[in-house]
């Protein structure tokens, strides 16, 4: 799954609700959040295809909201 297109992370948040994306061709507003990119794959589909093929930026986005009190921590083999 590729999207041909680069969404907002308003479009993103309406087309794929609480769901862990990574993004491509990212460009981030001057606070350092995602404002634009292309979604490559779901979390939770085979990403590591997606990651071994992609070379640039990359960025892990929630489309969901989380509480103040969560922790994320992501890990790659490798």
């Amino acid at each position: 799954m590729t999207e041909k297109h680069v969404l907002t992370r308003e479009q993103m948040k309406a087309r794929y609700p609480d769901q862990w994306l990574l993004v491509t061709d990212c460009e981030l507003d001057p606070s350092t959040s995602l404002h634009r990119g292309r979604v490559v794959a779901k979390i939770g589909e085979k990403i590591h295809r997606v990651l071994n093929q992609h070379s640039g930026n990359l960025c892990i986005y929630f489309t969901g909201s989380l509480s103040r009190d969560t922790g994320v921590l992501f890990s790659w083999p490798g």
